[in-house]
């Protein structure tokens, strides 16, 4: 449990110190007089689109080739971080279409907030993936490798239910 707590510690400093506050995309402040937006009645029929300019692509701070987007969904106040977990998959490091399945990639939804970032993660999602489509490709795999995405999701959860849509395009 130390052990646990203490790199949770090393992990939030490591995020805080890798990057300074104009490097990485912040959440705004929520406007106070928005209303409240339950997100599985907003995501009927077409679904929710994360703020394109949220996103935000990152490797975790772990012993593991994880890569991540994350980006906000404004309406709800909430961050929705997508995993692509290299190792424990047997995937190659290179940009994968239509090629998902549970896990690959898995999604992580947290409250956001108020100037951070969304690049919240986990060792495993808090919501069940129950489909994805697209395409995702991170500039760290080396040319000629893009931090792209085009990706929907459907996920089903207690913070959120329906499809997600995140795209850079």
């Amino acid at each position: 449990m130390k052990l646990l707590f203490l790199a949770s510690i090393f992990a939030g400093v490591l995020s805080l110190a890798c990057c300074d506050a104009g490097s990485m995309p912040a959440v705004p402040s929520p406007d106070a007089s928005s209303p409240i937006v339950r997100p599985d009645a907003a995501m009927a029929g077409a679904g929710i689109t994360l703020a394109p300019g949220t996103l935000t692509f990152f490797s975790l701070p772990i012993n593991s080739d994880r890569h991540a987007v994350g980006g906000l969904y404004r309406e709800a106040g909430l961050c929705v971080t997508l995993v692509w977990d290299y190792s424990n998959n047997g995937k190659d490091r290179t940009r994968h279409c239509d090629d998902f399945f549970p896990g690959f990639p898995y999604v992580v939804v947290k409250p956001a907030a108020a100037g951070h970032p969304c690049n919240g993660w986990d060792y495993g999602g808090n919501v069940k993936l129950v489909a994805a489509r697209g395409c995702v490709d991170f500039h760290d795999f080396g040319a000629p490798s893009t931090d792209l995405i085009d990706v929907s999701v459907d996920v089903d959860g207690d913070l959120l239910r329906g499809t997600v849509r995140v795209s850079n395009r």
